[in-house]
This record gives structure tokens, sequence and C-alpha cells, in this order.
């Protein structure tokens, strides 16, 4: 699993179920939907540890495999007021319910591992004549890829010239 469409798929799925909020991609080349809505943004994704290189098969194949640390933005806007806290509930809800069994057993089932909650932030501010209520959480998983590659098998091999000087004409196939 670390395609891109089945990380957001799966983190929006999540964030959507349990808030019941509309759910976007900061990415997204679209008009803001009705508050109270989430935005997600995948903002770092770093290497964690060395690459394992698993034993060549018997087609010739290696899998190359590695583990990476992906930091998940989550901003919740709501149509609150700004004397509520309302969006900084909704992330703290949603933070506790990472503590779900169902839900730690579907991102598992994804390819996805909760490590840690990073931050969480009251960034509302003044939008125009408007004051948007919005807050902000990121959160730590980590996947793991795996590539393969046909690094192939030498199958003949040929040797002709002097070897202890004496003329050599050897082929040799497995």
């Amino acid at each position: 699993m670390a395609y891109a469409s089945d990380l957001q798929q799966v983190f929006s799925d999540w964030v959507k179920s349990e808030t019941g909020y509309t759910t976007i991609w900061e990415s997204a080349n679209a008009p803001r939907p009705q508050k109270p809505y989430c935005s997600l943004n995948i903002s770092s994704i770093t290497q964690f540890g060395q690459i394992y290189n698993a034993t060549t098969d018997i087609d010739g194949e290696v899998a190359i495999i590695s583990e990476l640390d992906l930091t998940l933005a989550v901003n919740v806007f709501s149509d609150k007021s700004s004397q509520d806290i309302d969006s900084l509930m909704t992330l703290q809800e949603l933070y506790a319910s990472l503590k779900k069994q169902d839900n730690l057993d579907y991102f598992y089932s994804n390819g996805i591992g909760f490590i840690q909650q990073l931050a969480m932030t009251n960034i509302s501010s003044l939008l125009g004549t408007d004051f948007e209520q919005r807050a902000q959480m990121e959160l730590d998983f980590r996947i793991g890829t795996q590539i393969i590659d046909n690094v192939g098998w030498i199958e003949t091999v040929i040797m002709k010239g002097k070897v202890n000087d004496k003329d050599v004409d050897i082929e040799i196939t497995s």
C-alpha cells in the first residue's frame, strides 16, 4: 500500500466517518464546501530506518522493502462563533477515535500504523470581514513500501582464454 490515492481514500474515509463532515484534500482544485468541513494534507513523507533487500527468488526477482513516516495535517473549519472551541473539540474527538480498535484495525488492514499526535492548534483568524474558526492537528503514521526489481540470474558462463598458462574454452549453463 503506498499509492497516494489509496492513502487519501483511507484517511478521507476515517475522518468523514468519525466527524460526519465533508472531507476534502487541500490540493483539490474546487470551491470550498459549506462549513463545517475538514481538509487533509500529507505534509511530509520521510524514510525511516534502512532499506531492506530480500533474498533473490527463483525468478531472479528481489523485494526492496522500506518504511516511511508520513505526517497528516487535519484541518477543521467550523461554522461556530469565535467564542466557541468547536474546531478544537472536533479534532480532540477525532484524535481520541484513533484509540478505537476498529479504526486501528482499519488502518492496519491498509498497511498504515498510527504512531503519535504531533500538534493540535487553534489557528482561527480574520478572513476578509469574517472570523474563520479553524483548528489543525498533525498526526504521524508509518507505512511500508515494497518494489520488485528483476536482477536476474547468470544462466550461462563462457570462459575463453588462458588460465594458469593453459588455454581454456568452457561453457557452463545452469
